[in-house]
């Protein structure tokens, strides 16, 4: 009797046997998501299916408890961001300058010192150096004038932004004004404790009168808007939950 290895190519490309029967067929291709007919498609629907019917197995006591706590999430929410205190704020604006530098300067030198400067005296504004004489003045402690004021640099020109805030709109425009006259000194104690010449000292001028405190509230509308999103949220996971909870004791 012939053996596997005599059989003819054709033969055994057609699937016979060595012992003449015909060959098993291939197993079939598995599925990369884990079997022949996937497992992953019926778990989805199974799952759904149960979500679908404990969202639907009387809705309306669930609805109820999630809108009620939707309800007080929202009032809550509207009522902290409506409590916040008025905050008052007002500026100062100040000009440096050193016109002679300026003017006779063969490059743009005397510019970049000036801006140099300027950031000098922006940081020098929080610290007792500036704060501290500006407490004494107003009665203040220097921790709390160095936290409700700031001197930024414009982008126009040689200016400084002195602002300040307050939770009274005296205090505020008072604040503002001082620390700006403060700055003032501070240049001027230089300009003499180096004796530079009249004509090189650095100007540091008020460009406008300190404008009258502003008002910083919340708004209205952007409260009712935070709230009614809240609790719309707060309502659909609510809901969703407790119909979880109560589908899962059902089938204890």
């Amino acid at each position: 009797m012939s053996s596997a290895q005599d059989l003819p190519g054709p033969m055994l490309a057609t699937g016979v046997a060595a012992n003449g029967s015909a060959a098993a067929a291939p197993p079939a291709p598995v599925c990369a998501a884990g079997g022949a007919g996937g497992w992953f498609a019926p778990v989805l629907h199974g799952a759904w299916s149960w979500l679908a019917a404990a969202l639907r197995r009387a809705p309306r006591p669930a609805l109820l408890m999630a809108a009620a706590l939707g309800a007080a999430v929202a009032a809550v929410s509207l009522w902290s961001t409506l409590a916040v205190p008025t905050v008052w704020t007002s500026t100062t604006v100040l000009s440096l300058d050193d016109p002679y530098a300026l003017a006779t300067a063969p490059d743009n030198g005397p510019l970049l010192k000036l801006n140099a400067l300027r950031a000098e005296y922006s940081a020098l504004a929080t610290t007792q150096v500036i704060a501290g004489p500006v407490a004494l003045k107003l009665g203040l402690a220097p921790a709390q004038v160095a936290g409700a004021e700031t001197v930024v640099p414009s982008e126009q020109a040689l200016l400084l932004d002195v602002t300040a805030r307050w939770s009274t709109p005296l205090m505020a425009q008072q604040l503002s004004r001082t620390t700006a006259r403060t700055l003032q000194a501070y240049v001027q104690s230089e300009n003499s404790a180096y004796g530079i010449p009249a004509p090189d000292q650095l100007q540091l001028q008020q460009v406008d009168p300190t404008t009258p405190a502003a008002a910083i509230r919340p708004s209205v509308t952007h409260a009712v808007t935070r709230a009614v999103e809240l609790g719309v949220l707060v309502l659909v996971v609510a809901f969703v939950v407790i119909q979880l909870v109560r589908q899962r004791w059902v089938h204890r």
